[in-house]
């Protein structure tokens, strides 16, 4: 077995330990570029494939294992790792105002219109506004932290809806892993 392909196995491990690619490098003692390429080695491809994973056309890692029990919208919506495009963005914008109308809907069909029912759905869509934010921002290779900017008013909310929604992400892999 050459040193590239114990090196492949060994990123599979801490991979599917759910360690990113910057994680990974730090604890092999090699630099992002080289998991990278790593990423790419037919060992590493192998080894996920046979533990469940989807690769995708350019060899990148985009999906969840196939028995993961959450899947890709829940993780769109609720983690807080990996990157998101635009278009992904926008949809869960789109996506969030539609629960939204049936949720309301449903609520007062039923006469749920309660306030505490009211406060969970604000805590689930706040949770995932955050999350779908943060991996806009780490997409642009920006910490989620710059979420806070958007408390300015007028000028945050306009940063916001270009920083988002228009400006277009890193090329490549960057810092919070492959582009989606």
């Amino acid at each position: 077995m050459t040193h590239q392909e114990r090196l492949a196995k060994e990123c599979v491990k801490l991979f599917v330990k759910g360690l990113d690619a910057p994680q990974i490098a730090t604890a092999l003692n090699a630099t992002e570029q080289t998991v990278y390429k790593i990423f790419q080695h037919p060992v590493f491809l192998a080894e996920l494939k046979a533990l469940g994973y989807e690769l995708d056309d350019r060899i990148e890692i985009k999906k969840m294992p196939k028995h993961t029990l959450m899947p890709k919208f829940f993780w769109i919506a609720f983690s807080f790792k990996g990157r998101i495009n635009r278009r992904t963005f926008w949809l869960m914008g789109l996506t969030n105002w539609i629960f939204l109308g049936i949720f309301i809907g449903l609520a007062s069909l039923v006469y749920l219109a309660e306030p505490s029912v009211l406060i969970i759905w604000f805590l689930i869509s706040t949770w995932s506004g955050l999350a779908v934010c943060t991996k806009r921002l780490y997409d642009c290779n920006m910490s989620g932290w710059w979420q806070l900017f958007g408390l300015i008013p007028v000028i945050g909310g306009i940063w916001g809806i270009v920083q988002y929604g228009f400006l277009k992400g890193t090329d490549g892999p960057n810092r919070f892993g492959p582009k989606p």
